[in-house]
Parts: C-alpha cells; sequence; structure tokens
C-alpha cells in the first residue's frame, strides 16, 4: 500500500551543509538580495552590489561554475583557491 513512500535519506553532515547552502545562496538570490549580501558583508562595501555578476558568483558558491567567478570578493592581492 504505501511501497511509494521512502524513509529519510542518510545524508552526511557534509552533504547537509552542501544542500543547505545551495539552498541559501537561491534563495538570496531570487530574492534579489544576494548581490547587495555579498558587497556589504563579503567585500565591505569595497564592491558595488551593482558591479558584481551574480549569477556567476552564485553558480561558483554552489559549485556549478569555476570558482574564478569569485574573484572579485576577495581582497586585492588573494586569489581564488578550493
Amino acid at each position: 500500500m504505501h511501497e511509494h513512500l521512502r524513509g529519510q535519506l542518510d545524508y552526511e553532515d557534509m552533504d547537509r551543509s552542501l544542500a543547505l547552502g545551495s539552498t541559501l545562496v537561491e534563495a538570496y538570490q531570487t530574492a534579489g538580495r544576494l548581490g547587495d549580501l555579498l558587497a556589504q558583508e563579503v567585500t565591505q562595501g569595497r564592491v558595488a552590489a551593482s558591479e558584481l555578476h551574480e549569477d556567476a558568483i552564485a553558480d561558483a558558491l554552489v559549485g556549478a561554475r569555476a570558482l574564478d567567478a569569485l574573484d572579485v570578493l576577495l581582497p586585492p592581492g588573494d586569489e581564488v583557491s578550493p
């Protein structure tokens, strides 16, 4: 009768963290707040939200694009690395 129901899938803590992080990035992006958040909290106002390529940064944050898109968020002289 309930063959289609599955129990909770067995995920490791890292899997849960990655899923939560992806969900948060998508939620901020959907709400139009990702650029503002990154400009204020990550670059500390060094880069304006309008200068950020939100789609590329969001993709890089969730592992769907090369990390090079994140270089604008780093302080001058720092390099992007996994």
